[in-house]
């Protein structure tokens, strides 16, 4: 466990621990797949084993945030069930937890052990450790997921190139034919290893990464919508505003209404 800033954590990675950041101070962009969220003090997040993830500050600060990667077997190996489907992907959590306070109460008594390290603060936090996971598959199981095998994690491997450039060149034309070519595979074992990986076609998943990072540009500046749309990589405005509709439930103009809203009440 350690106090940690953002650094040089903007290149997506992963790994085969399981993550946790509580939010201390400042602000935080994660990414995590298509997936894109702002985190904020007093906010767990959660990042599965092999999810490939980022962090970035956004508005120029550096968050600080408390880090703990966890082995999710706790050390007892194949034993315990519940743990191995943790570890080997089997179960995966939300990324947000903001307002789920037993989750929050266990893991600062956690990290309080942690930093005691008295006489017993092992088999304290080794007690917490089990009880943090219990709440987590209670109360913050991820509605869905692609269940990760040793197939896929190599797949991921793989891809990775790809990763890399929908993450940088987002604001491009991004065809099928680059995607598969960045990785030395062909167009069809591409689109068929990304599925298997990812549960999603190429492009649904750029479409999500753009539409998020449309979401966070609406929420935290004046850019017209048409700019917006244009700088995530989607110029045609008609075609922006559908996406987002069908990705978000609602057109980006009440999502920009509605984060103005929720700044002034706050």
């Amino acid at each position: 466990m350690s106090e940690d800033h953002t650094g040089e954590l903007s290149e997506p990675r992963w790994h085969e621990q399981l993550e946790i950041k509580y939010m201390i101070s400042g602000t935080a962009e994660i990414t995590c797949g298509p997936k894109i969220f702002i985190a904020e003090a007093g906010d767990i997040v959660l990042i599965n084993p092999c999810e490939r993830h980022a962090i970035r500050a956004p508005y120029g600060t550096d968050p600080i945030y408390h880090l703990l990667m966890a082995d999710a077997t706790l050390g007892l190996g194949d034993t315990v069930k519940k743990l191995k489907e943790i570890a080997d992907g089997t179960i995966r959590f939300n990324n947000l937890i903001s307002e789920n306070n037993e989750v929050k109460e266990i893991l600062l008594s956690l990290f309080r052990e942690l930093q005691t390290k008295d006489s017993v603060y092992e088999l304290y936090s080794f007690g917490c450790a089990a009880q943090l996971f219990a709440a987590l598959i209670r109360s913050e199981l991820a509605p869905e997921h692609t269940a990760l095998s040793d197939a896929v994690r190599l797949y991921a491997e793989r891809l990775e190139p790809a990763f890399r450039m929908i993450s940088t060149d987002y604001p491009l034309e991004i065809t099928l034919e680059n995607l598969a070519d960045v990785c030395g595979i062909s167009r069809y074992y591409f689109c068929r290893l990304f599925k298997i990986v990812t549960g999603k076609t190429a492009m649904s998943y750029i479409n999500e990464f753009r539409i998020n990072k449309a979401e966070l540009l609406l929420r935290s500046t004046d850019m017209p919508i048409s700019e917006i749309a244009a700088a995530v990589g989607m110029p045609d405005e008609c075609y922006f505003s559908r996406c987002f509709k069908r990705h978000k439930g609602i057109p980006p103009s009440s999502c920009r209404n509605k984060a103005r809203k929720n700044a002034v009440s706050g």
